[in-house]
């Protein structure tokens, strides 16, 4: 698909899903009911301002063990924590 469309179809399940959750089934189907929001807050203003530090980073996908071993002294390094499963389904 479109890369362009699928950030879209994201950014609006996002802002009418409840609490903004991202959840999916064990088939791959997103799993998030309907939000009630009258008029959904959306950031634009931020995705933008996003977008324009993104130009000069740079993203990766690996361990933690990695991404430190990877970083220099001027390097920033966000790592997102795996989260512990509260159930068998979770």
């Amino acid at each position: 698909q479109d890369p362009f469309r699928r950030a879209v179809l994201f950014l609006y399940l996002n802002r009418y899903g409840y609490n903004g959750l991202c959840r999916y089934n064990l088939r791959g189907e997103f799993n998030v009911p309907f939000g009630r929001y009258k008029k959904p807050y959306f950031p634009e203003a931020e995705l933008y301002h996003f977008a324009e530090k993104a130009q000069n980073a740079f993203f990766y996908c690996e361990s933690y063990a990695d991404s430190m071993a990877r970083a220099d002294d001027a390097s920033v390094v966000y790592c997102d924590p795996p989260y512990a499963p509260l159930s068998a389904t979770a």
